[in-house]
């Protein structure tokens, strides 16, 4: 079993079906851990312990955030963010100065060679990339991004009963 943290970072850094996959399913344990360790620390009357760094700690933990949410909107939640990263590290976008090519793949990675964001001083240049990222990474996922922050609204809510 590998942690959530290696299923993020291997879909981030090889996105397919099989690290979407992973990802889905180590997000769906970490939820399922906090919302039990949470359920488990409530049981405790912490407000009464004199230690003021364990009672911080153990009320952080209680607050379960986006695991509050139940099954069914937790994998709406996760589906939405899985898509608004699938498309985020999926962008294309035309070459400077020449639009015939639009096949210049933009993934935000360690292991990137798109770099010209990082090596152009040109502010023409640097302002085509960002427009042309910024037009593919948001416009298509913009429904999505608005059923997140429902989500997510939903979530803040039920954790602050």
């Amino acid at each position: 079993m590998t942690s959530e943290a290696d299923d993020a970072w291997a879909y981030i850094i090889d996105n397919n079906e099989e690290t979407w996959k992973r990802r889905k399913e180590g997000d769906t344990r970490n939820a399922q851990f906090f919302k039990n360790l949470a359920n488990e620390l409530q049981k405790y009357d912490y407000k009464s312990f004199t230690d003021a760094d364990l009672k911080r700690r153990i009320f952080k933990l209680t607050k379960i955030g986006y695991q509050a949410l139940s099954e069914d909107k937790l994998n709406q939640l996760i589906d939405v963010i899985t898509r608004i990263n699938t498309n985020y590290n999926n962008v294309n976008v035309c070459q400077f100065q020449n639009e015939t090519n639009c096949n210049i793949k933009v993934v935000v990675t360690l292991n990137s060679e798109w770099k010209m964001m990082a090596k152009s001083r040109d502010p023409e240049e640097l302002k085509h990339y960002w427009v042309q990222w910024h037009d593919a990474a948001g416009k298509p996922v913009r429904k999505d991004f608005e059923k997140y922050v429902t989500l997510r609204q939903e979530a803040a809510q039920l954790n602050s009963e």
